[in-house]
């Protein structure tokens, strides 16, 4: 029998009186009611189990089926357990929950770490808006299948910031088979994962991963960056929808639009991926307020084809000073509409860069540029060194 381990420094005294050191057990066929935690006499669930400890680091290893329905289908684990705990369900448990990870440990070290299950799915009755809201410092790892809720992963604002020194959110990673259709991965939600917080500068981390068939795949507006790379997203709503995005080495296809980056907050850097067959543009950056003073976007070492619409839209509508941009050495050709198009009311800043491209093929304009006049300034780009070749309507305009 595979069951659930609560490994812990010290001996502790139960609620039950029952001292036992070290080893604590959870299993399907366990009892909440005449449970004790000991592997001959496991509890059943993990809602119970986490309002049982208190310990100085806890390893939680589950067997079956866990279904937390006699808990309302919600397991909250407390702010008031110091101590780091970890969720593994060994590979082959299901676990049927949604999950209120620690909102604010008390140090960085007291992570929540929820691992190794075949699938996450809501309870037949219990509530399906997500599958874990996490909170700081939580690590989502190695997980076959997480579908059925509003949103899979959740982050919403919390009352109280972090500390300066905490530099993620959530480690998100190996949540199925990337590429791989069927039961795998986040699928069927309405969101795969949804962050959107702007209390600390909190970094949220997805790699190796899964996301197809959710009405979007990721959708992140943080103070700090959604880090998205070596992942799967595809046949989305939409792929990735973020207002400050690191975006490295993914596959994005057969999505509504492959990335659209919309009220754009911090820097932008998507570089080496494939992006392609999206319905409608395989990049969209919209900036149409004023957040930094100094806004970048760096758009490198892509592959961008075959898209519905233009294949890369910069768009600005506001009177910045101080943006920054690079799109170089992408390899963009096939899409409906232009390779790449920038349109801007106003820019007045460093020379931007669009070089080193190969643009071929689109079904309008290789390179379109709209940069206006402003009080007699004279926009500056550097086109230099870019290939453009059998594009419909013009090459570079």
């Amino acid at each position: 029998m595979k069951n659930m381990h609560i490994q812990a420094a010290i001996t502790i005294l139960l609620f039950s009186s029952i001292s036992i050191s070290g080893n604590y057990f959870v299993d399907e066929f366990g009892s909440d009611v005449t449970g004790d935690g000991s592997s001959g006499n496991p509890w059943a669930t993990v809602g119970y189990a986490v309002n049982q400890i208190s310990d100085t680091e806890i390893f939680v290893y589950c067997s079956g089926t866990i279904d937390e329905t006699p808990n309302g289908g919600i397991v909250v684990i407390p702010d008031s357990l110091y101590a780091p705990i970890t969720i593994d369900g060994l590979g082959s448990s299901i676990w049927r929950v949604q999950c209120d990870a620690r909102s604010i440990p008390a140090t960085p070290a007291d992570t929540v770490s929820i691992c190794n299950f075949a699938e996450l799915s809501p309870t037949t009755s219990g509530p399906s808006e997500y599958a874990i809201r996490i909170g700081y410092m939580t690590h989502i790892h190695d997980i076959d299948w997480i579908h059925g809720y509003t949103n899979a992963i959740f982050m919403e604002e919390f009352a109280t910031p972090p500390p300066d020194y905490w530099y993620y959110g959530a480690n998100i990673y190996n949540i199925g088979d990337p590429g791989t259709a069927g039961d795998n991965g986040f699928t069927q939600n309405e969101t795969g994962i949804s962050c959107l917080t702007y209390i600390g500068l909190v970094d949220v981390y997805v790699t190796n991963s899964n996301l197809h068939s959710n009405d979007c795949g990721i959708y992140a507006y943080i103070e700090g960056f959604i880090h998205v790379q070596n992942s799967h997203i595809w046949q989305n709503g939409a792929g990735i929808v973020s207002g400050s995005l690191s975006a490295y080495s993914n596959h994005i296809y057969e999505n509504t639009i492959g990335i659209e980056c919309i009220n754009v907050r911090r820097n932008t850097y998507i570089s080496s991926n494939i992006i392609h067959d999206n319905d409608n543009y395989g990049i969209y950056w919209w900036i149409f307020d004023y957040v930094d003073p100094w806004i970048e976007l760096w758009v490198t070492d892509n592959e961008v084809y075959l898209n519905g619409a233009s294949g890369i839209l910069v768009r600005g509508e506001y009177e910045f000073s101080d943006l920054f941009f690079n799109i170089s050495d992408n390899t963009i050709y096939g899409n409906s509409g232009n390779g790449v198009m920038l349109v801007s009311e106003y820019h007045q800043g460093p020379p931007n860069e669009i070089k080193n491209n190969t643009v071929t093929d689109n079904d309008s304009i290789g390179i379109s540029v709209e940069l206006p006049y402003h009080n007699g300034d004279i926009p500056r780009l550097d086109l230099s060194g870019n290939t453009i070749l059998s594009n419909v309507s013009h090459g570079c305009v």
